[in-house]
């Protein structure tokens, strides 16, 4: 199997759909990009290429964003997550490609342990609202003493917006009240990330 890296992208999906010439065809239409072919390839609509093709692309395509998602768990939870790169890496897999906005956050312990990963809500393409008590509730269930909040901003800037900013300072100071910090928020778009932390918003 490992002459499988030897081979091009091209000849990687002609395996897959069994037709080299359509393989390049479908890269073609995506300028030989994989990420904008992941994100945009259930939507296309190439002549030649059925439905059982474009699910065993899909089905390829999310099999690599779930190793690669793991991958990343598997190597940050043996390491401290003390600061908004370490925070990106454990979201960026799940919330890049989305087209909807959804927002998680991460409970840790006071060493900055991963205790828990949650999403709090699923949202639209330009707002994702969320109760602050289903932010600080998982946090005092936990005994966290750490507290990390991520949401993505679909085909966006990751400049945060007013109501991103209001839901920050609430969830700050629900916290505090148990004595538990908010170590940062930050807005994933496209594999770029806006941290609250780093820019001094907290």
């Amino acid at each position: 199997m490992n002459d499988l890296q030897t081979l091009t992208d091209s000849q990687l999906i002609g395996i897959l759909i069994g037709n080299n010439t359509l393989s390049e065809e479908i890269l073609s239409a995506f300028s030989n990009d994989l990420s904008d072919m992941a994100k945009n390839l259930i939507a296309t609509n190439i002549k030649g290429l059925g439905n059982t093709k474009l699910r065993l692309l899909a089905s390829a395509f999310e099999l690599g964003k779930r190793k690669a998602k793991q991958d990343e768990i598997n190597r940050l939870n043996a390491h401290i997550i003390d600061n908004s790169r370490a925070i990106f890496a454990q979201f960026n897999a799940d919330l890049s490609d989305l087209d909807h906005e959804e927002l998680w956050c991460l409970y840790l312990s006071k060493n900055g342990k991963i205790l828990k990963r949650v999403r709090i809500s699923s949202g639209g393409v330009d707002f994702c609202g969320a109760d602050i008590r289903q932010i600080v509730k998982p946090a005092v269930d936990l005994n966290a003493s750490n507290v990390a909040i991520c949401h993505n901003h679909p085909h966006s800037t990751t400049r945060p917006s007013q109501p991103d900013k209001d839901l920050t300072q609430k969830a700050k100071h629900a916290l505090a009240l148990f004595d538990i910090r908010l170590l940062d928020h930050i807005i994933i778009s496209d594999g770029r990330y806006y941290s609250f932390s780093d820019n001094g918003d907290l």
